[in-house]
């Protein structure tokens, strides 16, 4: 019968209100503010929601996450490897490396033998 509903406790170590378990209290001994999973929301009057502190984390977490990302990204290209064909490979099984027209790395293999193998080195 109760078995979608929860209960919101206040976590002093997160800041913030916590769903949890029905037959759950809270470290003074409260009694939370119940409300059903996917139904009602607390009324605005609770400490966390008031205040915005939630959103407020995401926020700053997402911001986080998008500068990583970002550093990491660019940091990329200066990371690349540069395309090298063996300068020791026999004329015949060295590819020719040219660039297009937009700059990109094409790599024109070795033509293929009597038995249709293609041995770039």
């Amino acid at each position: 019968m109760n078995q979608q509903r929860y209960r919101l406790i206040f976590n002093a170590h997160r800041g913030a209100t916590m769903a949890v378990a029905e037959n759950v209290s809270s470290h003074a001994g409260g009694s939370g503010i119940s409300a059903i999973r996917a139904g009602t929301r607390p009324d605005s009057s609770t400490p966390a929601a008031a205040s915005g502190s939630a959103p407020l984390r995401l926020a700053r977490l997402g911001v986080m996450i998008a500068f990583l990302c970002g550093s990491v990204i660019s940091g990329m290209s200066a990371v690349q490897a540069q395309i090298v064909a063996d300068p020791n490979a026999a004329g015949a099984q060295r590819p020719v490396i040219d660039n297009t027209a937009n700059g990109l790395p094409l790599v024109q293999i070795a033509a293929p033998n009597a038995s249709g193998l293609s041995h770039n080195q």
